[in-house]
């Protein structure tokens, strides 16, 4: 029997495998050396048999309550083992592992909180348990705890450091906080304890992929499956993995291969729907879909799920269901990343205290800043609210000789927070920097520009990172020659695309898990670019993706006119360009590879009445930028 396929973004916890405890009470009773010996072969019910035989004689024998605890875990009955195992630790066991056996059995049951106080209790007795310090950290991740499963795991690995388990969890929780280059040191740990353990193969490709590096990643995934050939998750990822790429075929035969082993990969059958998507049979990938029974899967499968099922919906112009598949895919992407929506308003905050901040003073006080010559062209920032069409600006621009995008990465997100951590903090220590801190503030950008792409000198940067915008007063003190791209696209539009989005939560995509966040999310951060405009008046040159897609040529050169470059015929082969350049880490990264359509423009039209909650805070913004509102 093949694995019950995984999500390809953080899994379950590995734990360590259970075993009884050794008697601490003497010698034990003939019946129970019969159990332990039923239960070492295997045999489950020849072990409880054995087990029951001894309470018969001693109903409050600890041993025995244990072990039978024990079998009833075994076998999947987590609630039996609760009621037995506490029997066995409330009649006064002070054997660690009947402790730690009795936490793993709370935890299984949902008492995470309980379950730390058990490990605390059992670890108290026998500190050097690395398995036991793993297990713990699990259940503290179930209560948000990361700091201290952290920790956790670090004891786990410094009293078991060539156990792999505890490497594995510590790079899932890693990944989850966006710690890239800690969870890949921690796979590559876990594969060095354990070479030949198909799971930690499976979790470096998580990793590799995470820091982007896909070749990397499919290799990691072969490499698990050569071990385990059935590793229907492994198989599931590389799947993903491959249509990702936009890999369709390899992607196609993957997902079945890994059906083939496996019948219930519901991972194989999402990735061979989107496949389907994507050849146009929305039709049969819909009915492929529709017999998943998404209230019986984890909640993370059952966004991913949702979502497919919007998007088919939606092509195949039934707004209706889509509408309700989108809500369901972000009511269950909730769930699955453990947040509520109010992760956004640290995003809405940061807007709140720019638009305070951005003042006609402030705005006269950047224009005067020092210009630091470093020999090095300021860049060329593509910007926008999200889903306005970035993807496809930034991979037009990338096929031009003279730029290059580098798409989505923390360069300026790394100056943000230098100067956040300044005494004044951020924004107000922007105008505290003098000439060597924006000299020191653009050597850290540039820095981790060159960590991200090769390119000639004579070659301009363009950093596509849509809700950048917010930060236009900070690139003005430190880039005070660059140029902005403000991509626009009808409002409704946006927040529409937004809501439809599989997005994984941060700070600004947490405000898309409603239309009405959406909306006001849009109002805030376009209030604070038009401040910017007001004041800061940036080069900027406006262009809108429903003109892109009807008049590509004419929009296209009055930007590159802009940027002062000249015509290529190569920016018309922007789909090869994007097929070439492996990962696209957006959620357009199919749209990419296709040929210009205009099936997305005005979508919001067959959404009408679904948008009436945000056309307060839309309709200034339709009329502003000249669109119309019906």
């Amino acid at each position: 029997m093949s694995r019950k396929p995984q999500p390809p973004t953080i899994g379950s916890p590995v734990t360590r495998q259970q075993t009884p405890a050794e008697s601490s009470s003497g010698a034990p009773p003939p019946q129970l050396v019969q159990a332990f010996q039923y239960f070492q072969a295997g045999n489950l019910h020849r072990a409880e048999q054995s087990c029951r035989a001894v309470l018969a004689g001693n109903p409050f024998h600890i041993e025995g309550l244990h072990l039978l605890g024990v079998i009833a875990f075994q076998r999947g009955d987590a609630e039996e083992a609760v009621k037995l195992l506490k029997r066995a630790v409330d009649g006064g066991s002070d054997n660690a592992a009947h402790i730690s056996n009795y936490a793993r059995a709370l935890a299984a049951t949902g008492r995470s909180g309980e379950a730390v106080s058990m490990y605390d209790r059992a670890l108290a007795l026998n500190p050097d348990n690395g398995g036991a310090w793993n297990d713990r950290a699990n259940a503290l991740i179930k209560l948000d705890r990361l700091s201290d499963a952290e920790q956790s795991y670090g004891n786990a690995i410094k009293h078991a450091p060539r156990d792999a388990k505890a490497y594995v969890n510590l790079s899932k929780l890693l990944l989850a906080q966006g710690r890239n280059d800690e969870a890949l040191e921690a796979c590559r740990n876990a594969v060095s304890c354990a070479p030949k353990l198909a799971a930690v193969h499976n979790g470096l490709g998580g990793a590799l992929v995470a820091v982007g590096d896909s070749d990397g990643a499919i290799a990691a995934y072969k490499k698990a499956l050569e071990i385990e050939p059935g590793f229907g998750e492994a198989q599931g990822n590389l799947a993903s993995l491959y249509e990702e790429l936009n890999k369709i075929e390899e992607a196609r035969v993957t997902a079945e291969q890994a059906l083939a082993l496996d019948s219930e990969n519901l991972h194989a059958l999402l990735v061979l729907a989107k496949c389907e998507r994507r050849d146009g049979n929305s039709d049969h990938a819909v009915a492929r879909l529709e017999k998943i029974d998404r209230k019986a899967v984890p909640a993370a499968l059952h966004r991913d799920v949702a979502f497919e099922l919007s998007r088919l919906y939606d092509r195949l112009e039934r707004p209706a269901e889509a509408f309700v598949a989108m809500s369901e895919g972000n009511a269950q992407a909730l769930a699955a990343e453990g947040v509520d929506e109010t992760m956004g308003d640290r995003f809405l905050d940061t807007i709140e205290r720019l638009r305070n901040w951005m003042t006609p003073d402030t705005a006269e006080e950047l224009l005067n800043f020092p210009a630091v010559d470093d020999g090095r062209p300021d860049p060329i920032f593509l910007v926008g609210f999200p889903r306005s069409g970035t993807t496809l600006l930034g991979q037009v621009l990338d096929s031009h000789s003279g730029l290059v995008m580098v798409e989505e990465r923390p360069m300026l997100d790394h100056v943000v927070a230098h100067v956040r951590s300044g005494q004044s903090g951020y924004p107000d220590g922007i105008l505290g920097l003098d000439s060597a801190a924006v000299a020191e503030l653009r050597n850290r950008y540039f820095g981790a520009v060159d960590d991200e792409v090769s390119y000639e000198p004579h070659q301009r940067i363009v950093d596509k990172f849509p809700v950048h915008l917010i930060h236009a007063g900070l690139i003005r003190a430190v880039f005070p020659r660059a140029q902005f791209i403000l991509a626009l696209r009808h409002p409704c539009d946006v927040v529409l695309s937004c809501f439809m989005q599989n997005f994984r939560p941060n700070p600004a995509m947490a405000n898309f898990f409603s239309i009405e966040r959406g909306a006001k999310t849009y109002d805030r951060a376009m209030g604070l670019w038009a401040q910017y405009e007001a004041h800061l008046k940036p080069a900027a040159h406006v262009i809108r993706y429903e003109n892109v897609v009807t008049d590509f040529d004419a929009e296209i050169g009055a930007l590159l006119t802009f940027l002062g470059l000249g015509w290529e015929d190569g920016v018309r082969d922007f789909v090869d360009r994007a097929r070439s350049r492996g990962k696209i880490h957006t959620p357009s990264y199919a749209q990419v590879t296709e040929n210009l359509y205009t099936r997305a423009r005005y979508r919001w039209r067959r959404y009408e009445e679904q948008m009436l909650p945000a056309m307060d805070d839309l309709t200034p913004w339709i009329e502003y930028f000249g669109y119309d509102s019906a």
